[in-house]
């Protein structure tokens, strides 16, 4: 339905962006250092599908941190 279908930061300043999605292990899934990368539930590296389950990402805006977690659904 197009409806959130990937995981992204809307923010329109010109500070650096930089994110990072990890899985419960803490092994990298997704990173990105533009504000159009967005994580589709897919892993990066192969392209995979991922599990259902929560994630972790860690946004860095300039000199600020932001984390939480994300809950894939499929």
């Amino acid at each position: 339905d197009n409806i959130n279908d990937v995981f992204k930061v809307k923010y329109e300043g010109k500070l650096p962006v930089t994110i990072s999605v990890f899985d419960r292990w803490g092994r990298s899934v997704f990173s990105g250092d533009a504000i159009t990368d967005v994580w589709n539930g897919t892993s990066q590296e192969s392209g995979a599908d991922l599990p259902t389950g929560t994630y972790f990402y860690h946004i860095l805006i300039g000199d600020k941190d932001y984390t939480g977690n994300v809950t894939l659904l499929r």
